[in-house]
């Protein structure tokens, strides 16, 4: 049998393993049915179910009738959803379960909390409990890092040096999670939550490369899934955004609807800031970013705004640009998470930014506090001593 043939065959079966293990995963709208069971809840008390899917919020509710209560609907793939009780005491923390609704009949079971069900008849949540399995402990040490910050001081809160070790700490621990997250795709292939599992790799330049691959090897099925071709985005991006690369090329609209390109900066240090006006920790950020660019701007720097507004925030981005005197170049498509060059550049998370040199070559990215400050007195020094 010749490699032509062998290859044949091989594809031929992937494919059916794909159409066998996902029937459910296809864009449309599937069945769901869950079936609660619970010795602690009390006949009349109300149990809510919320999610978002196609962009939209949906919030349910059932009634526990002899310790049972059920939810059904319909979604085109598997979506996160939370189930919760609510509290009638004031400042008491909310009894809640996150798992995901997948397009099946499953299971929901309970004693004394929501938190602490077990879920049967789902492929997706038994996956995902795997993967909590192997990270437990690193999210152990990430929720006491979380924890701290409460016992901190007011002053040392608002401290931008103790910040800075803080962020760094919890990125030191986060970062632990990836090789396991690498390990989980790559054995699970036809498993929904490898999709998850690699999507943060995007970012890091480490793993992005072999999260690629993994990515590649994983079924059909899941990779032509919603989440899945999103997931294939942020990789992508995330290849070709890496430190030492060309900038990636795009023109926005201005404020005024005048199109503006990355290429009109050539020949300086340019920062592409991406923020929101309805982003607080990017407002936070700004006074900070606006100090840098006052420094700097006469020296061969400037700073290039992209604004992840919602459709319809005009008006609200135009007064964030003027409450928080932001005296450089803005634009936007003002599509929310689906900004074009949000999507060219992989961000997921706001505030996000790329240090561009006057080559057009990505030097930096995520300068937050001070590392902005010295990453523009390092690189602008020894342009200056160049000339």
């Amino acid at each position: 049998m010749d490699n032509t043939l062998i290859n044949y065959i091989r594809m031929k079966k992937t494919i059916l393993l794909s159409l066998l293990t996902f029937p459910l995963l296809v864009s449309a709208q599937r069945d769901y049915q869950i079936s609660g069971s619970s010795k602690g809840l009390k006949s009349g008390q109300v149990v809510y179910l919320s999610y978002s899917a196609e962009r939209k919020n949906f919030t349910d509710s059932s009634i526990v009738d002899n310790g049972k209560f059920s939810f059904s609907g319909k979604i085109a793939e598997p979506v996160k959803g939370i189930l919760y009780i609510k509290s009638d005491k004031k400042g008491a923390r909310r009894d809640a379960l996150n798992f995901y609704i997948e397009p099946v009949s499953f299971s929901i079971n309970l004693n004394d909390s929501l938190k602490h069900a077990t879920i049967a008849g789902s492929t997706i949540n038994a996956d995902d409990a795997k993967l909590k399995v192997a990270t437990k402990s690193i999210q152990n040490e990430l929720s006491e890092i979380s924890a701290s910050f409460s016992k901190f001081t007011p002053e040392q809160q608002k401290d931008e040096k103790f910040l800075e070790e803080y962020y760094k700490q919890y990125a030191e621990v986060s970062e632990k999670l990836l090789p396991i997250q690498l390990a989980f795709a790559k054995k699970n292939p036809n498993s929904y939550i490898s999709i998850s599992a690699l999507t943060p790799l995007a970012a890091n330049e480490k793993y992005v490369d072999e999260a690629n691959v993994v990515f590649q090897a994983l079924a059909p099925g899941l990779k032509n899934t919603k989440a899945g071709q999103a997931t294939s985005g942020v990789l992508a991006a995330g290849k070709l955004t890496k430190i030492g690369l060309p900038a990636l090329a795009f023109t926005q609209n201005d404020v005024n609807g005048k199109p503006i390109s990355l290429s009109d900066f050539k020949g300086k240090y340019v920062l592409i800031d991406f923020w929101a006006s309805w982003c607080g920790p990017c407002r936070k950020e700004n006074p900070n970013v606006v100090a840098n660019y006052q420094k700097f701007k006469d020296k061969g720097f400037t700073v290039l705004g992209v604004s992840l507004d919602r459709p319809g925030a005009h008006q609200e981005w135009v007064k964030a640009i003027a409450d928080d005197k932001l005296d450089w170049p803005q634009v936007s498509d003002l599509n929310f998470w689906d900004n074009e060059v949000a999507k060219l550049y992989g961000v997921r998370s706001i505030p996000a930014n790329f240090l561009i040199n006057p080559e057009g070559k990505i030097v930096a990215k995520g300068l937050r506090g001070e590392a902005l400050g010295n990453k523009l007195t390092e690189l602008l020094n020894v342009t200056a001593k160049t000339k």
